[in-house]
């Protein structure tokens, strides 16, 4: 068999494959065939763990999201009722809806960042006062 490089595609690397293979008689063919069954089990086994996995995390990270935004929510009204903005506005503001987009979309970006810590500074100018 000849030696491939790392530079070409997988396609044609499959179709280099492809054309060493057919010229093997069949009787080696079917041997190869017979010893590589096992580890193609094995990789569609680990393929079906992986995606169960990754559906597990991806509900986990559903219902994370779901209960950090009503305990916020919950904690914003509880603060917006005893007169503390301070306590309102963390809760509500764009840091929380990052945190909340972590969890369910698994993805943030530095402009969700910059966004959050802007909002929390202009709220500081605002009103004059550190958060207690």
């Amino acid at each position: 068999m000849t030696d491939l490089r790392p530079d070409e595609s997988a396609d044609a690397r499959a179709l280099q494959f492809a054309r060493e293979w057919a010229q093997l008689p069949p009787a080696h063919l079917r041997a190869a065939l017979r010893a590589l069954e096992p580890q193609m089990e094995r990789d569609h086994e680990l393929a079906k763990m992986e995606r169960k996995n990754r559906h597990v995390l991806n509900i986990m990270g559903l219902i994370s999201g779901f209960i950090l935004a009503i305990c916020s929510l919950g904690g914003a009204i509880y603060f917006g009722v005893r007169g503390q903005l301070w306590g309102t506005a963390v809760l509500t503001g764009p840091s929380i809806l990052v945190m909340i987009r972590v969890f369910v979309l698994r993805k943030t970006e530095k402009s969700d960042l910059r966004l959050s810590r802007s909002a929390l500074d202009s709220l500081g100018n605002a009103t004059g006062q550190p958060p207690p």
